[in-house]
């Protein structure tokens, strides 16, 4: 077990890692998608940009609805 600085630093990662794999597989597979339909680049570029916004909205909110308790942990 990492103590310390660096420990502390781990246990608030820790719980995001699953979280942020999902962002970047979920965006990943919208612009996956937009390139196969054959749009402009610039078309894909917004579509990455809007997906990622999109994606952190979401994850803001999930975080702000959690109760007190389990945003401590």
């Amino acid at each position: 077990m990492v103590t310390g600085v660096v420990g502390r630093i781990i246990e608030w990662v820790r719980p995001h890692v699953p979280e942020s794999s999902d962002g970047i597989l979920t965006s990943a597979g919208i612009c996956e998608g937009f390139a196969g339909a054959g749009v402009g680049l610039s078309v894909l570029i917004f579509a990455g940009f809007a997906s990622l916004v999109a994606g952190t909205l979401a994850m803001g909110a999930v975080e702000y609805s959690k109760p007190d308790r389990d945003r401590a942990r």
